[in-house]
């Protein structure tokens, strides 16, 4: 079964993506992503949903609206895209110290194959586990940030895209729940 965006080369009886054959017995690509690791976790993989989304470079590992944020309960969903918010902080965090709803909690979409706890999002720090009721609310929003960065820094996928959305998840939070997150004021020295 050829993908979208490949060419059957007749001769070698395999699929051409203008820079490397893909062998559609195995599932895979002959030759490592030219990109290295910055292609994905898997340099020889197609995309994840080839039904769903193209890749005809076969160069871009990210899920279609992963890094998109917004309150929980208005980012956009479809079963079977792969995708689930991830509060930052936690739903969890945010209800037990300020009474805030998940649905009203800030989140980034991050990959997660259901039913199964793969995908990015079950590697977070706070994914699965208490919250951390000991940190302040900055303290915890700039460590599930950076958490979330390197996640994708080491899946070489720290891109334009997750950039812009963590950016937009701190500046999201700061300016919806201005009580929560602003800076403590300084003592002053005698």
């Amino acid at each position: 079964m050829r993908f979208a965006g490949q060419l059957f080369d007749e001769e070698s009886g395999l699929f051409y993506n203008r820079f490397r054959y893909y062998l559609p017995e195995a599932a895979c690509y002959l030759s490592p992503d030219p990109l290295g690791l910055a292609g994905g976790v898997n340099p020889y993989s197609y995309v994840h949903n080839p039904t769903g989304w193209i890749d005809p470079f076969g160069l871009n590992a990210l899920l279609p609206g992963e890094g998109g944020v917004g309150p929980y309960g208005k980012l956009p969903g479809t079963p079977g895209d792969d995708l689930t918010g991830h509060h930052m902080p936690s739903a969890e965090y945010m209800k037990k110290k300020f009474g805030i709803s998940k649905s009203k909690s800030i989140a980034m979409q991050m990959e997660h194959k259901y039913p199964s706890n793969k995908g990015r999002h079950p590697l977070t720090r706070s994914y699965a586990r208490r919250p951390f009721l000991h940190e302040t609310p900055r303290e915890t929003l700039a460590k599930d940030i950076m958490d979330a960065r390197k996640i994708y820094k080491d899946q070489g996928l720290y891109t334009k895209e997750i950039k812009q959305g963590l950016r937009e998840t701190i500046r999201l939070n700061k300016e919806t729940f201005p009580d929560v997150f602003k800076k403590p004021s300084k003592c002053p020295r005698k």
